[in-house]
């Protein structure tokens, strides 16, 4: 009855337990405290215990969270259903296409999950920083878009990187300018005043269109009253802002979720524990396919501060951005899901 638990060789996040003729298979996510049970192999009247072990085996590995996405109608989900796993609703936003699955959650840590707006990945490989304001902007207005359209019209008006080849991504004050036009109250906090990400730049001529585009950004942020403040962001300010029940738009080196060293926005929801020492909500809008990632895998995903702290910063002369955002001040959110 002893689990046995196999940290694999090539990757030493993944977890497998195998009890009484039943092997469970998962992987730890990088940078974070979530565990996925990927594949449940053996007799199912055997599964509970097998199911025990994985959850000890997860605690073990620091999780806090363990889930599974099974296809409908999956016998398993009754072994996870009777070791605590309840189904996560709302998931995924009704804009995005549907999948025949059940997706399945263990809270190790009692926590309540913040399922206040499903998760929207985004649909380009360049649109991180408008699918986190867009779901900024729905959290706080329930009337507020959430659609490819939007997704693609908040890129527009914040975009000002090139990409060495096709479309680039955002700049934190394109960013903060976007969710100041609808309402948000908005503060930028970045350890430099810029410009931003301009390696990116292939040549003198769109290094120099970017410079021009920042500068106007800067211009509007200042005119739209949106705080700005030159350090380095610390926990105390994204603790404070969610305690508010504001969320924060982060800017991360991907290199710990997925291997890639590009500058990544992700929104961060929720906080737990201490403000040096807790976890973090994060909606992350990327999925690696190649990775095996689902949408499971990104939304609430709960993050340690210390892992936080350490992706924060990017580029070769490293400098980190956060923008933060509170309700309009003069509404109250109003949010349900839809």
């Amino acid at each position: 009855m002893d689990p046995t638990v196999q940290p694999a060789e090539q990757r030493p996040n993944r977890l497998s337990v195998t009890v009484d003729g039943v092997t469970i298979s998962g992987e730890v996510r990088p940078g974070t405290r979530l565990a996925r049970i990927l594949t449940i192999d053996g007799p199912a009247p055997a599964e509970a215990p097998a199911v025990d072990a994985f959850l000890k085996a997860a605690t073990e590995h620091g999780c806090s969270v363990v889930r599974a996405e099974l296809p409908e109608g999956d016998p398993a989900a009754a072994a996870l259903a009777a070791a605590g796993f309840g189904a996560v609703d709302p998931a995924v936003h009704a804009a995005q296409p549907g999948r025949p699955v059940w997706r399945l959650e263990r809270r190790l840590d009692g926590s309540i999950p913040d399922r206040t707006l499903p998760y929207f990945g985004q649909t380009t490989g360049f649109t991180c920083g408008p699918v986190a304001v867009m779901l900024a902007h729905r959290r706080f207005d329930a009337a507020a878009p959430v659609d490819r359209r939007t997704e693609v019209a908040l890129w527009r008006e914040a975009t000002t990187v090139h990409a060495p080849s096709g479309p680039g991504g955002c700049d934190p004050f394109g960013v903060a300018c976007a969710a100041a036009r609808r309402g948000l109250q908005t503060r930028v906090i970045a350890s430099t005043e810029g410009p931003f990400l301009t390696g990116w730049a292939t040549d003198a001529y769109r290094r120099d269109l970017m410079v021009f585009v920042q500068d106007e950004f800067r211009e509007e942020a200042r005119a739209r009253g949106v705080g700005t403040e030159i350090r380095a962001w610390t926990h105390a300010d994204l603790t404070e802002t969610l305690v508010g029940g504001g969320v924060a738009i982060v800017l991360i080196d991907q290199i710990v979720f997925n291997g890639c060293a590009i500058p990544h926005w992700i929104l961060v929801h929720g906080v737990t524990g201490g403000p040096d020492g807790g976890t973090y909500a994060v909606d992350d809008p990327w999925i690696e396919p190649e990775d095996g990632e689902t949408d499971t895998d990104k939304f609430d995903v709960p993050v340690p501060a210390a892992d936080l702290d350490r992706m924060g910063w990017y580029g070769a002369a490293p400098f980190r951005a956060a923008i933060l955002l509170q309700a309009p001040a003069d509404s109250q959110s109003s949010l349900g899901p839809t």
